[in-house]
């Protein structure tokens, strides 16, 4: 980090997402809260420039250089440390005069020197507001460091972290443009708990995941302000929504008396706890598809630290259909370690499930055959056969269609 002072230049406030995900673009979810969070400090120009909608690096810094930032806020939770150092280089190149405040890689200590860093958030979007204020007293803001003019690294003062995720600011949804990611031009969104990044496997089966909700009362009164703007579609930004199944419920139920006529769940479901009560609050809610993913067989579920009961998964998949919700069922084949009757247990469970939509890819294209490296990778051609022929299920809808006959067939025996 370089030596920072307390006082913020004066300048437009952007923040910048570099990376460029594989697959569909999620909403810079990060950049949104940072900038609802700005927003509520007083911040009077604030934009957002998401990389991964950009054609290339050079229209990413052409945008940036036009903008004339003051300060400029750097999303990193997605990147290594060492990328995260060559983003901070080549955009301190564009804009010499502004000043970087990083959010850092997930799970790295604030602490850590990043070089080309004024300032590192390790807090919740709450730090920078603080940070933001005119005469911040940077020993009384929790959850950031910097350097002193003595290159010494200081932080804030320490504060426990609360259990809930209380006034969590709006998110500033208006400073992009939702079709970009999928979204509809009625569409709001909003966050109902934090948690940690969907998929990793570091800690979530050995410590629990760690999960903050936020109160209720405060996203009904979100929800009832985003309706009364006229938003007809209502997407929840949460990594964990059933997680625990009585705050979702809670949640749903909220939700179904502010009336949106369409419910989104930005991440899948992880439907091991959805019981008909839930489903039909959901329901209620606006709620037209579910999205269910399936982890890796049984065999390898302890090996790879992705544990699902699939008994449960079909329990909740039943559920969901009986309430009138779709069901779409992602699957990911080639697992490190997976043989070929690891495959046919899940090709065995899309049979089995009532899935509407079924979608179907190689573990190197989901991004997880590093998960297990010591394991040895299943030979790509029978990955490839085994996936074409789920994805021809898919097409035909075969799987349905028998449930339906063999439903009609048991209706006309009794």
């Amino acid at each position: 980090m370089v030596e920072a002072s307390p006082a913020l230049p004066s300048g437009p406030l952007v923040l910048v997402r570099r990376t460029r995900p594989a697959g569909p673009t999620p909403p810079p979810v990060t950049l949104l809260a940072l900038a609802g969070a700005a927003r509520e400090a007083g911040a009077a120009e604030v934009q957002v420039l998401d990389g991964a909608l950009l054609s290339d690096d050079q229209e990413l810094g052409a945008r940036l250089q036009a903008a004339r930032p003051g300060t400029v806020v750097v999303d990193g939770e997605d990147r290594d440390a060492s990328g995260l150092a060559a983003d901070l280089r080549a955009l301190r190149a564009l804009a010499p005069e502004a000043r970087f405040i990083v959010r850092p890689p997930h799970g790295r200590d604030p602490r850590e020197d990043l070089p080309g860093a004024d300032f590192v958030l390790g807090g919740s979007p709450s730090t920078l507001a603080a940070l933001l204020r005119p005469a911040a007293d940077l020993e009384q803001v929790p959850g950031v460091a910097w350097r002193d003019a003595d290159g010494r690294l200081r932080t804030g003062r320490s504060a426990p972290e609360s259990p809930t995720l209380d006034h969590a600011a709006p998110l500033a949804w208006d400073l992009v443009d939702p079709r970009a990611y999928g979204l509809g031009l009625g569409s709001a969104a909003l966050v109902t708990a934090r948690a940690c990044p969907e998929g990793c496997p570091s800690c979530h089966h050995s410590f629990g995941r760690t999960v903050r909700y936020r109160p209720l009362a405060e996203v009904e009164a979100e929800a009832h302000s985003a309706r009364a703007r006229g938003a007809a579609e209502l997407v929840v930004l949460d990594e964990a929504f059933d997680h625990d199944p009585t705050h979702a419920l809670a949640v749903a139920e909220a939700l179904a008396r502010v009336g949106f006529p369409r419910l989104v769940l930005a991440n899948p479901l992880l439907a091991e706890a959805v019981d008909e009560r839930l489903a039909r609050a959901l329901a209620a809610a606006g709620l037209k598809e579910a999205r269910l993913k399936a982890g890796p067989p049984p065999r390898l579920q302890g090996l790879l630290r992705s544990h699902q009961d699939r008994r449960a998964l079909a329990a909740s998949a039943r559920a969901l259909q009986e309430a009138g919700i779709a069901v779409r069922l992602e699957l990911t084949l080639g697992w490190p370690g997976e043989d070929a009757t690891d495959r046919r247990s899940t090709a065995r469970l899309a049979w089995s499930l009532p899935w509407t939509r079924l979608s179907v890819r190689p573990a190197w294209e989901a991004g997880v055959a590093a998960t297990a490296s010591v394991m040895p990778a299943p030979p790509r051609a029978l990955v490839l056969r085994d996936a074409l022929a789920l994805r021809l299920l898919a097409h035909l809808q075969l799987g349905p269609w028998l449930r339906r006959a063999r439903a009609w067939k048991a209706r006309r025996s009794a």
